[in-house]
């Protein structure tokens, strides 16, 4: 098994993204990249199959749709924007 620590791109405020996430992989941590890019980084094995996650971004002071089924996996503050990250379909093993 080889594992590296990997960067992803987050969605843009208010919106929600599917991406794929390799099966056991640990989200260490998100926040915004040297580039203000906001990213989430995970420990992954490369050999992993991949899942389908979603992953939702929503601004203070935003409606977003119920969060039942959704995990926490974050707040960032980036300049004016204050980003608070959910995910669905994924458990941090």
């Amino acid at each position: 098994m080889k594992t590296v620590i990997h960067k992803y791109l987050m969605p843009v405020l208010n919106h929600t993204e599917i991406t794929f996430l390799p099966e056991g992989c640990t989200i260490l941590h998100v926040d915004v990249d040297p580039n203000d890019k906001l990213c989430l980084w995970a420990l992954i094995d490369l050999a992993a199959p991949l899942k389908t996650v979603e992953i939702m971004n929503v601004g203070t002071g935003i409606e977003h749709p119920p969060l039942d089924n959704w995990t926490f996996l974050g707040t960032v503050v980036q300049g004016p924007w204050v980003n608070h990250l959910f995910i669905k379909g994924f458990t941090n093993d």
